[in-house]
């Protein structure tokens, strides 16, 4: 049987003057209400009813689509919405085969696009699932109840041990930048003395033209210590210590064959701890020679997004030359006297992120501005114990890795408990 034979799809918008929730879709948890503000013009806006179908036609190829719960909102225009003959399918069941490894197989035959994977509404369609009669799927239901529960227990516990992996990381970033990993040495150059040597390089660069000095550095006053530091450190700016934050182009170039040309990355293409080339962009060499006239990323630079909610600073460890987009800052400063390890630890710390927030733009591209990232403060230990704490770190961080191993290998159990009891249904 055609999907075509079970489903169809809805294109109804929301009318004038009437008051709408937004709601959005996701690979984790399906529909749910958005956080982002509903747009004047509610044209751009579909209505969802209770157990219709949205899914993200670009994210499709990793799960992003959902089954509606509520009984009448909206979602984006982005979004393909469907329903189903519940005469002949259970929403529910049909969800879960959406979900499943062998959709996943059927999905990769239809979808089109190298970059992004798209599916239509018309390739979906066009997809042939054998569906038992409605009754069967009735008595299948039933009598899978007690595996349901089984698998839901599963599915909801790898999300807890999941979080909490994630809480931890977070933790441990949080505690080493106020101090709390390593024992203070007497002996250790105080960071103070750090910070002088670092500003009387910065001051012979100025003077040298070789550098700028950034505008409109706020000087650290007491609102800003909202925790106490350890002996021997400072409160300390990120443009007190860093050298140059740059960003270029400030649009879209031109992207080119990825066999002939220069890598070209974007905020998606940074993660914490490392850079995603799986669906990197390419430039022409002469586009990358103009960009880099203004922004040359160097191995062992940090580079630091800055677009809607990434704020992530990323150690540029890529033998290969490339050029970044608007989104992506790249900050340079002498490694000899401020360690790069630790700076990049420090940035994506609660603290840092917290005041990427806040000194995010709420335009309709959310940007963190250079002029405002600049004033983010950064907890700054002596030299020496910059490099424990980071050893400390990279210890700790194996250990959220080995736990991380232990919670995927969990969950894939119970993605093939998921996928047995759906091949009883799904022949």
């Amino acid at each position: 049987m055609f999907l075509s034979e079970i489903i169809q799809e809805s294109s109804e918008r929301v009318w004038e003057n009437q008051t709408i929730e937004n709601f959005w879709v996701n690979n984790k948890t399906g529909i749910e209400k958005s956080t982002r503000r509903v747009s004047e013009d509610i044209s751009n806006y579909k209505i969802i009813r209770k157990n219709y179908f949205a899914y993200n036609p670009y994210r499709i190829n990793v799960w992003s689509i959902g089954l509606f719960d509520w009984k009448l909102w909206a979602v984006s225009t982005a979004y393909v919405v469907f329903k189903v003959d519940e005469n002949k399918i259970i929403p529910s069941l049909l969800l879960n085969f959406l979900k499943s490894k062998k959709w996943l197989i059927e999905i990769n035959q239809h979808t089109h696009g190298w970059v992004r994977k798209t599916l239509s509404f018309d390739d979906l369609w066009k997809i042939e699932i054998d569906i038992p009669s409605i009754e069967k799927q009735i008595d299948f239901v039933k009598g899978a109840q007690k595996d349901s529960v089984i698998i839901e227990k599963i599915q909801n516990m790898n999300f807890e041990n999941q979080d909490f992996v994630k809480r931890l990381r977070k933790s441990f970033l949080q505690d080493a930048i106020q101090g709390r990993f390593i024992m203070q040495d007497a002996n250790d150059e105080p960071a103070n003395n750090l910070l002088k040597k670092i500003m009387k390089e910065k001051e012979q660069l100025i003077k040298e033209k070789k550098i700028k000095r950034f505008k409109n550095i706020i000087p650290i006053s007491e609102a800003d210590v909202i925790f106490e530091l350890p002996k021997n450190w400072e409160w300390t700016r990120l443009g007190d210590i860093i050298y140059t934050a740059t960003d270029w182009p400030h649009y879209s170039p031109d992207y080119v064959d990825k066999w002939k040309w220069i890598m070209f990355l974007s905020a998606r293409n940074i993660k914490i701890w490392s850079v995603d080339l799986s669906d990197v962009k390419y430039v022409s060499y002469d586009d990358h020679k103009e960009f880099t006239k203004r922004t040359k990323p160097e191995k062992w630079d940090i580079l630091y997004t800055k677009w809607w909610t990434t704020w992530i600073a990323k150690i540029n460890d890529l033998e290969n030359e490339f050029s970044v987009r608007v989104h992506v800052a790249l900050l340079k400063f002498n490694q000899i006297l401020l360690s790069n390890k630790y700076l990049e630890l420090a940035l994506n710390s609660p603290h840092c992120y917290e005041q990427s927030q806040k000194y995010t733009q709420w335009i309709s591209n959310r940007d963190l501005w250079l002029t405002r990232m600049i004033n983010i403060t950064i907890p700054l230990p002596p030299l020496a114990e910059q490099k424990r704490i980071v050893a400390k770190v990279d210890e700790l961080m194996n250990l959220c890795d080995q736990l991380e191993a232990q919670v995927n290998e969990a969950k894939e159990n119970g993605e093939k408990l998921m996928e047995s009891v759906l091949s009883e249904v799904f022949r």
